[in-house]
C-alpha cells in the first residue's frame, strides 16, 4: 500500500481540536505522515487543511496566504478566552446606538495594525505556551504582534451581535479583534462563532465533510489533491531528465540557465515536483534544500 502524499481540504466541524482531525486521519491513512495548516480553534468550524507526506515539506512556504472568516461578534459579555468558551469576567448592557457605533469604528481595524493576541493561546513567551499558564492562573503577558486586516465586510446585524466578513493576514486572532471590537464601542465582546472560508490558496467550496473520515481510505484518497494543485507561488525552473537525477540526490546544481536568487521550485519535464532549491552565490548555484521522493502518477 503506497503512501499518501497531497492535502486533504477539510470542513471541520465545531467541538474538535485541528489536532483530534488530524490524528483521526492519520488513523484512517494507516498513519500516514499527517499535520495541518493554521489552527482552528475547537469551536470554530470550516476549513482545515491536512497536509500528508511530501506535502508537510510545503507547509512552510504556505502557512502566510490570506485568511478569510465570517465570525459571529456578541456584545455586552467578556470572557477569559474571548469567546463564548471561557469563563465570563464581565458583562454590560448593550448600548442602543450600537450597531451606529460599530458602523463608525470599523474602518479602524483596517490596514495594518499592533494586535495583543488572548492570553489563551498556543503562543509561546520563553518557550512556554501561554494557555498552559494562563490555565494554571498565572498572570500572562501575550505579546504585541503586528497583522494586516484587509477589509472586514458587515454580513448582518442584531440589536447586540454582529456578523463579520474578515479577509486577513496569517496571525491574525479573530477572538482578539472581538475583543478589541468592543472596547472600541466600550461595550465588552466576545466571539460567539467562527467559520474560516478561506486559507489562500485553498478555499472551504473544495473541503469535504469531517465525515467522510468514516469513509475508509479509498473514498478518501479519490479527494487529497496532488502537491502540484496547491503550489506556493515562488518561482520554478524545468529540470532536464538527468538535472532532476542529480535533484533528487540533494547534489547542487551548477549548470541551469536563468537560475533566480532565492527560493524556487523545481520541476522535471512532466510537471511534477522534484525538489525546493535555493539559489545562491555568483556564479549562481542552486543548493537543494528540500526533495520530494513520494510517488506523483496522479498529478
Amino acid at each position: 500500500m503506497h503512501a499518501l502524499h497531497g492535502y486533504l481540504l477539510l470542513d471541520k466541524p465545531a467541538g474538535r481540536t485541528s489536532a483530534q482531525v488530524v490524528r483521526a486521519i492519520s488513523r484512517m491513512t494507516y498513519d500516514a505522515r499527517c499535520g495541518h495548516l493554521g489552527t482552528l480553534d475547537p469551536m470554530a468550524t470550516g476549513l482545515l487543511v491536512a497536509c500528508l507526506g511530501d506535502a508537510l515539506k510545503l507547509v512552510p512556504f504556505l502557512q502566510k496566504g490570506l485568511k478569510r472568516y465570517i465570525a459571529e461578534v456578541r456584545f455586552g459579555l467578556a470572557t477569559d478566552t474571548c469567546d463564548m468558551d471561557g469563563q465570563i469576567v464581565g458583562k454590560a448592557e448593550v448600548p442602543a446606538a450600537l450597531q451606529d457605533r460599530i458602523t463608525r469604528v470599523l474602518k479602524r481595524f483596517v490596514g495594518t495594525i499592533q494586535q495583543v493576541p488572548p492570553v489563551f493561546s498556543a503562543i509561546k513567551v520563553k518557550g512556554r505556551r501561554l494557555y498552559k499558564a494562563a490555565r494554571k492562573g498565572e498572570e500572562v503577558e501575550a505579546p504585541v504582534r503586528e497583522i494586516t486586516i484587509q477589509d472586514i465586510t458587515v454580513v448582518s446585524r442584531r440589536e447586540d451581535s454582529v456578523v463579520l466578513d474578515v479577509r486577513c493576514s496569517a496571525g491574525t486572532y479573530i477572538r482578539a479583534l472581538a475583543r478589541d471590537l468592543g472596547d472600541a464601542v466600550n461595550c465588552p465582546a466576545v466571539l460567539a462563532s467562527l467559520r474560516r472560508i478561506e486559507s489562500a490558496p485553498f478555499h472551504l467550496d473544495k473541503a469535504v465533510p469531517f465525515e467522510l473520515l468514516e469513509s475508509g481510505r479509498e473514498k478518501v484518497q479519490d479527494h487529497i489533491a496532488p502537491l502540484t494543485a496547491y503550489l506556493p507561488n515562488l518561482p520554478h525552473l524545468e529540470l532536464s531528465s538527468r538535472q532532476a537525477k542529480l535533484a533528487r540526490t540533494g547534489r547542487p546544481l551548477a549548470e541551469l540557465e536563468g537560475i533566480p536568487q532565492g527560493t524556487t521550485l523545481l520541476l522535471d519535464g512532466a510537471g511534477r515536483l522534484i525538489a525546493i532549491g535555493e539559489g545562491e552565490g555568483e556564479p549562481r548555484v542552486m543548493r537543494i534544500r528540500r526533495v520530494f521522493t513520494g510517488p506523483q502518477s496522479e498529478e
